[in-house]
């Protein structure tokens, strides 16, 4: 029977609490938040211009509160309180057509956005293997 003898075990689990560690919840949320900002910069871009200007101001980035020791979730959403409108021009009625802004806005940005999680997330891993 062979015997396998492995050295260097200590190192790479000490490696990789420091990789956990460096992604904590304030790097994870400050990803989320700016790639939520790039989504809601376009959704904002892509708005219809009406006389009040109020669904271009509608869109925002809201961060939720952290639960269960998780990070927070971060959004790019309508405020309703502005925009209450949005969702008709962005499905339409039945005596108007759809006028999407949001849903493209999304689409045309996701990977940059990901991308920008990705980048920042890579940094802290890189800066937790030092």
């Amino acid at each position: 029977m062979k015997v396998v003898e492995m050295s260097g075990l200590e190192e790479l689990l000490k490696q990789v609490e420091n990789i956990a560690s460096s992604l904590s919840h304030d790097v994870m949320e400050k990803a989320s938040v700016e790639a939520a900002d790039i989504i809601t910069q376009e959704v904002q871009n892509r708005a219809p211009q009406g006389p009040t200007g109020n669904l271009k101001r509608s869109p925002i980035t809201k961060k939720l509160p952290r639960r269960w020791d998780l990070p927070a979730l971060v959004l790019s959403a309508i405020d309703y309180r502005i925009g209450p409108h949005a969702h008709l021009l962005e499905f339409g009625t039945s005596r108007m057509r759809a006028r999407p802004f949001f849903r493209p806005a999304v689409q045309s940005k996701a990977k940059e956005a990901l991308d920008r999680i990705e980048r920042i997330a890579g940094q802290a891993i890189e800066g937790g293997l030092k």
